[in-house]
């Protein structure tokens, strides 16, 4: 499933929903020397259901029981779609949080680049070095934010300060205002833990996120149980223990084609870390829960403080300042299958998902190419 912001439409809103999967609006790309330009392009992320609500939690920690169906980005935000974020919002550094919006590692730092920044002040354009399907690092808690405030508000150039997480009142302590009922958000740790970890099945939790009990390798990407990791010193894309600084380590998303999890999510042990949505404890609400695998790290299990990133002493880091941001740190989204004020753009691959929409006035509109488009109208 695929899912965008669309415009609303006086007292109604429409929605329209397609029955297989659809790009929205292909991006644009021209190419400037050796890298890509891409402009005026509708971001669309990939979306997997994660269902059996009420669904117990993981004995060990107490993590992973969700009430409630919602959808989970399959893959973690690429460098194509942070790219395209950039070229609608950050055309000046005087944009609001501009260096939260473009971070200058992301073209200098080899192990993990990038975004290249293009032009003056005023007309900056970005463009992606090498493959865009590769995870986007160097985004803070603050900026991953207001990517989904952007992706809630429709995509619209300034519409990134709030839609999600309302961003005008400060962001220290606890003048970040959450909207309760946004579509885009950042996953908390229960529908982490739970897209990552439970086996729908057996209504248990596998110790990894790749199906298994046992740790990932880091052997090739068609194999099951496979992972951007570091194991036995080695690192997953040169299989050697030397770190070289010109060294690109990132592997697009999804390439462990055959190691994802139960709902089908990928990399949620390896690549890189992800931010969430929650603050470690009351006593640090400037800093943010971080999990998962990453590459230049050990794999990390569901079970106690592995959840948790640990520093170089090998204690566990309990969080991360919403500030902070690193060659190894990115993200994913969740959306609500409940739409609230706002109205979601939805391709559904599976007429299974459309049992969900009866009740809000679901109506064939046309059937064209062996696609049934859907419209539906959410009331305001």
């Amino acid at each position: 499933m695929r899912i965008k912001g669309v415009e609303k439409r006086g007292k109604w809103s429409n929605v329209l929903i397609m029955k297989y999967s659809l790009v929205i609006l292909a991006a644009i790309f021209f190419q400037v020397k050796s890298f890509a330009v891409i402009n005026g392009t509708a971001v669309s992320v990939e979306l997997v259901k994660v269902g059996n609500p009420n669904n117990t939690p993981n004995l060990t920690n107490g993590y992973g029981s969700v009430s409630y169906e919602y959808f989970i980005s399959k893959y973690e935000v690429t460098i194509g779609e942070w790219c395209a974020f950039l070229n609608s919002v950050a055309k000046t550094s005087s944009a609001p949080f501009y260096s939260e919006l473009y971070n200058t590692n992301m073209s200098s730092d080899y192990n993990s680049a990038g975004i290249l920044r293009i032009g003056e002040s005023g007309q900056f354009q970005y463009a992606v070095i090498g493959s865009p399907r590769r995870p986007i690092t160097y985004v803070t808690w603050i900026s991953a934010a207001m990517f989904c405030n952007w992706l809630q508000n429709g995509q619209g150039t300034n519409s990134y300060l709030y839609g999600s997480y309302d961003l005008r009142n400060g962001t220290s302590g606890n003048s970040i205002i959450k909207n309760q009922n946004a579509n885009f958000r950042l996953p908390n740790k229960n529908e982490w833990f739970k897209a990552a970890y439970f086996n729908p099945n057996t209504q248990s939790y596998t110790e990894y996120a790749t199906r298994s009990d046992s740790a990932p390798l880091n052997e090739n990407y068609h194999g099951t149980n496979q992972a951007n990791v570091l194991l036995n010193g080695k690192y997953f894309l040169t299989q050697n223990n030397l770190k070289l600084s010109n060294q690109n380590y990132l592997t697009e998303v999804g390439s462990f084609v055959n190691s994802s999890s139960y709902y089908g999510t990928f990399d949620q042990n390896g690549n890189v870390t992800e931010w969430l949505e929650d603050s470690p404890n009351e006593y640090l609400p400037d800093s943010r829960l971080f999990w998962g695998g990453r590459w230049d790290g050990e794999n990390t299990s569901r079970t106690g403080s592995s959840l948790y990133l640990k520093d170089s002493d090998g204690q566990p880091h309990n969080g991360y300042g919403i500030y902070g941001a690193s060659s190894k740190l990115g993200f994913r989204i969740v959306a609500s299958q409940e739409s609230g004020n706002q109205v979601m753009s939805l391709i559904i691959e599976s007429s299974n998902d459309l049992k969900t929409w009866n009740e809000k006035q679901l109506i064939p509109v046309i059937i064209t190419n062996g696609a049934e488009f859907f419209r539906l109208k959410i009331k305001e």
